[in-house]
């Protein structure tokens, strides 16, 4: 009767540890999921940086062009009337 009762014991033992496995496994799935979403978000708000920086850059390019237009109407105007 001994022999079973270790048995059982060792059971029992190996029940808990794979409970435990399973636990930290769990965890660690949430916490994974919860990295991958930061993740997530982080890329988000560098996409919406980056269209803000290219729509930032369209702006100051149609500036440039435009002083660059005034220039060019300055020169004009300085050259027919010389």
């Amino acid at each position: 009767m001994t022999d079973l009762d270790d048995i059982e014991k060792a059971i029992s033992a190996l029940n808990r540890q794979v409970d435990e496995v399973a636990v930290r496994m769990a965890d660690q799935l949430v916490a994974f999921g919860k990295s991958r979403a930061e993740k997530g978000a982080l890329l988000n708000d560098l996409k919406a940086l980056h269209r803000e920086n290219l729509a930032a850059a369209g702006r100051m390019r149609a500036r440039l062009d435009d002083i660059a237009d005034r220039v060019d109407a300055i020169r004009n105007a300085l050259t027919s009337t010389t």
